[in-house]
């Protein structure tokens, strides 16, 4: 399933940790995506032994659905990237203080488009990755264009992380004309901002 995300030009696909076959899974998908030269990482990392056991297992960065200081703190120090959930102001601030711009915005069509809007005016330093409930009818609406920032909005005061987030290149290079419509349930694992 990765080469189906890897063909049309995706360079980074994130495996989901649900069940004890998806270790499985993310160990064979490591191992492919190597020989091809592409980034894998693991989804839905809620826990310091997950984070221990995706390192262990070759993965280039992390999700989770949500911000937990300890595992975004663990992955960085395993050497991975870390990519947190946030729904709220709260929450984005807390992950711009540990050094993650880049943040998942989960679930996105819970939060909707206009959330982004309202969290970017406060943020403008924040980066956000809409995932859950994205498909080719409503991608769009959230790949619309940061306004640009206000006059009032301040410089950041959070300092840059020593790593490039894996999906900030990917993020500009990626064509987002390639969203597609997954076949299957089991397919919305692969297509970006599928969660």
């Amino acid at each position: 399933m990765c080469r189906q995300a890897w063909t049309p030009g995706v360079t980074m696909v994130e495996v989901p940790i649900r069940g004890e076959g998806d270790l499985a899974l993310l160990a064979a998908a490591v191992v492919a995506g190597r020989a091809e030269h592409h980034v894998v990482g693991a989804g839905t990392v809620t826990s310091l032994e997950l984070d221990r056991q995706v390192a262990d297992l070759g993965a280039a960065f992390t999700v989770a659905p949500g911000l937990d200081e300890r595992v975004a703190e663990a992955s960085m120090s395993l050497g991975l990237d870390h990519l947190p959930g946030a729904a709220t102001a709260t929450e984005i601030q807390r992950a711009l203080a540990l050094g993650l711009r880049w943040q998942k915005a989960f679930p996105a069509t819970v939060l909707g488009p206009g959330w982004f809007a309202a969290m970017r005016a406060p943020f403008p330093m924040a980066r956000f990755v809409a995932t859950g409930g994205i498909t080719t009818a409503n991608a769009r609406s959230y790949l619309a264009p940061a306004p640009p920032p206000s006059p009032s909005a301040a410089p950041s005061p959070i300092p840059p992380t020593t790593k490039s987030a894996p999906w900030s290149s990917t993020a500009r290079n990626v064509d987002r004309s390639m969203w597609q419509q997954p076949e299957s349930a089991d397919q919305d694992r692969l297509v970006p901002g599928a969660g």
